[in-house]
């Protein structure tokens, strides 16, 4: 953050697939005020230009840093929190027919089960599992989303809901209903996710580390 309030990112990363987003982010500006907006600033924008894949978690990871950086998170308590996403156990989780997602937020203390079950219509169907006052409000009355909503590159859709929603900007939980819809949709291979959940760690300087494993090139990034 410089004098005047005004953010801006870097991220260090051998990933060819973010190799134009991280080299665009030196033009992208967030203000103070971007930081309440789960599509904060021209992130996601700058992302989907670049045709970062949906399933990468690096877009929310930023807007994590500066949430840092200003401590609307305690750093004391983020130093402590490894936020993990994987697919959950089957035993106990619900219907068997339905995709799962589990996200596991230490820092906010909240587990979140997604399911996403797709309709007769063809359309994508959410429902959320969670301890998360806010996002269990509208856990029951998410809206439907079609096939052609969320591409390889594009996940925007998503963030628009969680954006309408009012959640937080920090949260993997539209990430989580990527991974979801994808796999539901047939468009990713559920066992990748099953068999190496991503994790998302924080040390004790504002960079954010993306053990990122399930990435199909095996790769890690920092923001």
């Amino acid at each position: 953050r410089d004098d005047d309030d005004i953010f801006r990112a870097t991220v260090e990363s051998d990933c060819p697939k973010l190799e134009g987003f991280i080299n665009d982010l030196q033009y992208v500006e967030v203000e103070m005020d971007d930081l309440y907006r789960v599509i904060a600033g021209d992130i996601y924008d700058c992302a989907v230009y670049n045709d970062v894949p949906v399933t990468c978690p690096v877009p929310t990871a930023i807007v994590n840093a500066c949430w840092l950086d200003v401590e609307m998170v305690a750093k004391s308590l983020a130093h402590k929190s490894v936020i993990t996403i994987g697919i959950p156990p089957e035993k106990g989780e619900g219907k068997e027919d339905a995709t799962k997602v589990r996200v596991d937020t230490p820092l906010c203390d909240y587990v979140v089960l997604v399911r996403a079950k797709k309709t007769p219509e063809g359309k994508i169907r959410f429902s959320i599992a969670t301890n998360c006052p806010v996002i269990k409000e509208h856990a029951k009355s998410l809206p439907e989303i079609g096939p052609d909503e969320i591409t390889e590159t594009n996940a925007m859709k998503m963030y628009e809901i969680a954006e309408e929603l009012k959640w937080t900007p920090i949260c993997f939980v539209p990430l989580a209903m990527t991974y979801a819809a994808l796999i539901e949709s047939g468009k990713l291979d559920k066992q990748v996710l099953e068999e190496t959940p991503i994790r998302i760690s924080y040390n004790k300087f504002i960079i954010i580390q993306i053990n990122y494993l399930f990435c199909p090139i095996n790769k890690r990034c920092f923001v």
